[in-house]
């Protein structure tokens, strides 16, 4: 009597330590004796019996024969899923747009000016030449301040007629040379180049 009371203070003292009994699996059919009794030989995992022929009762976590809370090495097998996701290759076609090319002719425009030829007349000067007759310059009938050739048939000579600086009204002859080679126009009044004028 003691025993069996011992033995429920023992399953009792297992159920709070462990947790609460539940049923065996059914390969462990009845009990051998009474105590913790493994029913597993390769995990060493016992079960509480409480006599010869009763129902085994497993605590909710695993012990072992001695009563001590028992951890399992679970084997756990990952198996490994290799996805092969397949390549979807897209192929964007290419479009090439070619923009017209627009050439602008600009017509060239030439303007032509008219070219105006100016043709100035080259004055004609007409020479009246006197044939000389050698004589002496005179102031007789001749004007005051008035440029002659001179009588002598010098064309390089010319005098000029001039009233006194002190007054009189007898004119006074001044008799004169041009320089160089150039002789005496008596046209222009001016000593001038031979081309120029053809001395008489």
């Amino acid at each position: 009597m003691e025993a069996r009371v011992l033995l429920w203070l023992l399953v009792a003292s297992a159920a709070i330590y462990l947790g609460k009994c539940v049923e065996c699996p059914g390969e462990y059919k009845t009990c051998t004796g009474s105590g913790y009794q493994v029913w597993n030989e390769e995990t060493g995992e016992a079960v509480i019996c409480l006599g010869m022929g009763t129902q085994p009762e497993c605590p909710a976590s695993p012990i072992d024969k001695d009563g001590n809370p028992l951890t399992l090495s679970s084997t756990t097998t990952t198996s490994i899923t290799t996805t092969t996701t397949p390549t979807t290759t897209t192929t964007t076609p290419t479009t090439t747009t070619t923009t017209p090319t627009t050439t602008t002719t600009t017509p060239t425009t030439t303007t032509t000016t008219p070219t105006t030829t100016t043709t100035t007349p080259t004055p004609t000067t007409t020479t009246t030449t006197t044939p000389c007759n050698p004589s002496p310059a005179t102031c007789v009938n001749k004007e005051a301040n008035v440029l002659y050739p001179h009588p002598e048939c010098n064309c390089q000579k010319y005098y000029v007629c001039r009233y006194p600086v002190l007054g009189g009204s007898d004119l006074i002859l001044y008799q004169y040379t041009c320089f160089g080679n150039e002789v005496f126009n008596p046209n222009t009044g001016t000593c001038t180049s031979p081309g120029t004028y053809i001395c008489p």
